[in-house]
């Protein structure tokens, strides 16, 4: 699938999309702002309706009275939105159900506090179900067994420990992150949507963890989806671009989709492929803050 956006004097990107597509940048390069701006779209093709979240990021365009926000096309299905200061309008045959992974997920899950814009309601969407033990068979299981369970009680989720239920709110950020992701897969909850963006998809997570990020990734992948994620970790890349070894790690059924890279600098996205943990400028502008020096053998 193909996406272009364009953001006036914001975010000017094209994306040709892979089952697994990893954004990387900088803070404030723009990774969080296309995500959403990605479900908006679909959003506004799907419910016919403008997001607030749209009005939201297109108001802060200041030189362009009108312009084309975004192009998509998959096979022949096409969509396009066209944008004012006012309003913005959808048109197309291309409709796909988004679900918004947000950075924010420990202070939502654990506190209900839910951002008023509408990726955020995708996300409290999929946590009521959990919380109401809504469940089906689903198409695509998970067979990996971890220590990140989170169970519904009552009208809340806990974790399950050792045969003990805690209140999720004493748990940690990899228990909430990857503890309902998995509930959500094992449940079925997941099975109806077509595009699934997780926003900052490491950040919390020890290395283990974000193993098995990357493994469920891509075994999301592997079920027909796409899934768009954003990273700052050059060594999270590594791990996306090593599905066999992650399936090993996690102790999960081999599972590996054709992968993509796009560095977000300069309003542009630049296409790294096929994946790789040393990015010209990026890796090592890390590595120096580190004090780590990279001697590249060729």
């Amino acid at each position: 699938m193909e996406i272009k956006i364009n953001l006036p004097g914001r975010l000017e990107v094209e994306l040709e999309l892979a089952p697994v597509t990893l954004l990387l940048g900088p803070p404030k390069s723009g990774k969080t702002t296309l995500l959403r701006l990605i479900y908006d779209a679909f959003y506004l093709k799907r419910e016919g309706r403008v997001p607030k979240d749209l009005i939201l990021i297109t108001q802060t365009i200041k030189r362009a009275e009108e312009w084309t926000l975004l192009q998509a096309k998959r096979g022949n299905e096409e969509l396009e939105v066209h944008c004012s200061k006012e309003e913005c309008t959808a048109v197309g045959s291309l409709s796909l159900n988004t679900l918004f992974f947000p950075n924010e997920v420990e202070t939502i899950v654990k506190h209900h506090f839910v951002p008023p814009y509408e990726p955020y309601y995708s996300f409290n969407q999929l946590l009521n179900l959990l919380e109401i033990r809504f469940t089906r068979k689903p198409k695509c299981p998970l067979v990996v067994e971890t220590e990140y369970k989170v169970v519904p009680t009552g009208l809340k989720l806990s974790e399950e420990l050792d045969g003990d239920l805690i209140d999720i709110i004493h748990s940690s950020t990899a228990v909430v992150k990857l503890g309902v992701l998995l509930a959500a897969m094992n449940r079925g909850l997941l099975d109806d949507y077509d595009i699934i963006l997780i926003d900052d998809a490491e950040a919390g997570l020890h290395p283990m963890a974000k193993a098995l990020m990357a493994y469920l990734i891509h075994r999301l992948a592997s079920c027909g989806k796409y899934v768009i994620a954003s990273t700052h970790d050059v060594f999270f890349v590594d791990m996306i671009a090593r599905p066999r070894r992650m399936s090993e790690l996690v102790k999960g059924i081999s599972v590996e989709a054709d992968s993509v890279l796009y560095v977000i600098k300069d309003r542009k996205a630049e296409r790294y492929s096929p994946l790789t943990a040393y990015i010209e400028t990026y890796t090592e502008t890390i590595a120096a803050i580190y004090g780590v020096k990279i001697i590249k053998i060729s």
